[in-house]
C-alpha cells in the first residue's frame, strides 16, 4: 500500500478571471499536481489531466486541462448526472480529524455541477447540498456537447469560496501549513470512457468507487506567492 499523494498549494498574487481560458501568469506559474492514475485501466487511450490549484483570502481555485479525443456533454440539468458526460470532480476534506466530512464539486465539461455533503452534521435525507458563490469557466461553450473529430482538450477552471467549508476547516481562511485532504478525478463520457484521479492508495470495493477518502491526497497550504 502507497502513500497518499501531496501538493503544496501556493497563493495567488491578485484576482483571477474565471474564464476557464487559464492564460494567467499564475496559473502559468503554478506547478501542476502531478500525472493522473488509471488504477481500474482495461483498454483504450490514457488521456491524461493537467490539474493546478491556488488559493487567496477569499477563495480555492482549482484548474483542469484535459487531454481528449472523444468530448461530450448531454447534462444540463443542476445536480443531474454530470458522471455520465465527460466531466471533472473535486472532493474536498478541510479537517484531517474528520476525514469522512467531505464535499464533492462534480462538473461536466460544459459547466453544469452536482454538489454533496457528506458530513456528520448534514442531514443525508437531503441528499444534494448547495454551495455558496462557487464560479466556473469552461472552455466548451454548450449548453451541450457532442463528440467531434476536432475535439482535442477542453478545460473547466473553478473558484470555491472557502467560506463553504466553515462548519470544518479548523481555520477559514487557512493558515501556513494547514493541511486538507481532498482528490481530483476525470470521468472519460461516452467514448473511452476512463476513470482516472490524482491520488490512489487502496480500493476496498470490487468495483471503481471514488468515494473513499482514505485514497485523497494531502494539500499543504503555504503563504508563499506562486510567483
Amino acid at each position: 500500500m502507497g502513500k497518499p499523494s501531496e501538493y503544496t498549494i501556493r497563493r495567488a498574487t491578485g484576482p483571477l478571471t474565471i474564464d476557464g481560458k487559464l492564460d494567467e501568469g499564475d496559473w502559468l506559474a503554478c506547478q501542476s499536481v502531478g500525472p493522473f492514475q488509471f488504477p481500474w485501466y482495461e483498454k483504450g487511450e490514457k488521456e491524461q489531466t493537467i490539474a493546478k490549484l491556488l488559493w487567496d483570502h477569499e477563495n480555492l481555485y482549482l484548474s483542469w486541462h484535459c487531454y481528449d479525443q472523444h468530448i461530450s456533454a448531454r447534462e444540463t440539468q443542476k445536480n443531474g448526472r454530470v458522471w455520465e458526460d465527460d466531466c471533472i470532480e473535486v472532493f474536498i476534506s478541510p479537517n484531517p480529524e474528520k476525514l469522512f466530512n467531505y464535499y464533492t464539486f462534480e462538473i461536466n465539461c460544459v459547466g453544469t455541477m452536482l454538489n454533496m455533503c457528506c458530513c456528520d452534521w448534514y442531514p443525508q435525507e437531503r441528499r444534494f447540498w448547495e454551495p455558496d458563490g462557487v464560479v466556473i469557466g469552461h472552455s466548451i461553450p454548450g449548453p451541450t456537447k457532442e463528440e467531434s473529430p476536432n475535439d482535442a482538450e477542453w478545460v473547466i477552471e473553478v473558484a470555491i469560496p472557502l467560506r463553504n467549508f466553515l462548519c470544518d476547516a479548523p481555520h477559514t481562511p487557512p493558515e501556513e501549513g494547514d493541511r486538507w485532504r481532498l482528490n481530483l478525478q476525470r470521468c472519460g463520457g461516452i467514448t473511452n470512457a476512463q476513470l482516472s484521479l490524482w491520488s490512489f492508495v487502496e480500493e476496498p470495493p470490487s468495483y471503481p468507487w471514488f468515494h473513499w477518502p482514505p485514497n485523497f491526497g494531502t494539500i499543504a497550504f503555504s503563504q508563499e506567492p506562486v510567483r
